[in-house]
């Protein structure tokens, strides 16, 4: 057996593994998860935060987070901020008592916020 063979056989595992995590994301409706790039524009989109933001993936995908905010609170700093966190400690996560900065959704405010950046070996991707 070669070694080009077992890579392959990798590749094709994470590309399997890839699409059934793609296909589990998806599936969630009672949850918004999405994803953003470093610069914190919106890079993945689910049924769930459809339904909980109001946004069609094809309105939001590409768009800033901060659509998620105030006016003043953009203007603060507050979501620049979140990302900072998350780059530098590997995740920013707040409860409903720091959700303050947020626009509020169906009547409600965020009931959980947790942002993790996602790394590659080129670092945050």
């Amino acid at each position: 057996m070669n070694r080009g063979s077992i890579d392959e056989r990798g590749r094709e595992e994470l590309l399997r593994s890839e699409e059934r995590f793609e296909l589990f994301v998806r599936s969630v409706k009672d949850y918004a998860l999405f994803m953003l790039d470093p610069e914190g524009r919106v890079v993945s989109w689910n049924e769930g935060a459809e339904r909980i933001k109001g946004y069609p993936a094809n309105e939001i995908l590409g768009k800033s987070f901060t659509t998620f905010y105030p006016k003043e609170a953009v203007e603060s700093g507050f979501p620049q901020s979140e990302l900072e966190i998350a780059s530098r400690e590997g995740r920013f996560e707040e409860g409903l008592e720091g959700a303050q900065g947020r626009l509020p959704f169906l009547g409600q405010r965020y009931h959980h916020c947790h942002a993790q950046p996602r790394r590659s070996t080129a670092g945050l991707c």
